[in-house]
């Protein structure tokens, strides 16, 4: 059977022939006949390809389902971690011990580097605010339909969708 690039060359080729005006009608008929053979071949090829599909979407979302329970698991051992940490630290600063030594280990508490603490968003002067442009392509897009000229954009067609049931 061919591949599906073997029908579309073949549906291509099938449909510059039918146009054609010089054909008989026994070649007619005969052009007529291998269209309905490609389209058979197509629905058998198309079946297959949803079948394989649906076993790979199967597939896709019981590596979804493990990627979220492990991603769960390692936010929770990132949790623990970072709760390690803050005890060591706040235990340290508290009994003002800078530096731990073990055998294995040296544990330090650096000071803080410093921060911005914005008390009040509004006073900010505008120098130090961050404006982001961003288009609004539904408000575009419906302008664009309605047949307005909206500088800097046009009106072009989306892909395609498929539906499989």
């Amino acid at each position: 059977m061919p591949n599906l690039y073997e029908l579309a060359s073949e549906f291509a080729a099938l449909n510059e022939a039918v146009s054609r005006d010089d054909l008989t009608d026994d070649e007619m008929a005969a052009l007529l006949d291998q269209i309905d053979e490609s389209r058979t071949d197509l629905k058998v090829k198309v079946d297959n390809i949803c079948r394989l599909r649906a076993n790979l979407a199967g597939e896709a979302g019981v590596f979804k389902t493990e990627e979220q329970r492990l991603g769960q698991r390692r936010k929770a051992i990132e949790n623990r971690v970072g709760q390690l940490e803050d005890w060591m630290r706040s235990t340290m600063v508290l009994l003002d011990v800078p530096v731990i030594k073990t055998d294995l280990h040296d544990v330090k508490v650096h000071p803080g580097r410093g921060v911005a603490v914005i008390d009040d968003p509004s006073k900010i002067p505008d120098l130090y605010i961050k404006v982001e442009r961003t288009p609004k392509k539904k408000e575009i897009l419906d302008a664009l339909k309605k047949g307005e000229e909206v500088p800097g954009a046009s009106l072009g067609e989306g892909k395609a969708k498929l539906v499989i049931r």
